[in-house]
């Protein structure tokens, strides 16, 4: 099932199941840190036109509350340029990899 976030990205249940997974795995010790997802596609040089997406924790009191999202049950800091590059995008997962269709 697809789910599209106000920011217009998109998520699939392969993607959210992996981001609750991720978070239970490593949300120990994390406390006042929130989850930053960030994308970037390199537009030129040796890598461009490959893209690549990960996660991290990130301190909350840094975040503004427009710039979290919640997808499933977790919250979710995407900046403004991640929040650009994915409208639009959908979110999954393949080979055990963040994919953006």
């Amino acid at each position: 099932m697809l789910e599209r976030l106000r920011c217009g990205v998109i998520t699939t249940g392969a993607f959210r199941a992996y981001l609750a997974q991720w978070h239970e795995e490593t949300e120990g010790g994390n406390f006042g840190l929130i989850p930053q997802l960030d994308y970037v596609r390199f537009a030129s040089g040796e890598r461009a036109g490959q893209a690549y997406a990960s996660l991290l924790w990130q301190p909350i009191n840094k975040m503004k509350p427009h710039e979290i999202f919640e997808i499933g049950r977790i919250k979710v800091y995407l900046s403004k340029s991640t929040r650009t590059a994915l409208k639009e995008h959908c979110l999954d997962m393949k080979d055990g990899a963040i994919f953006v269709k």
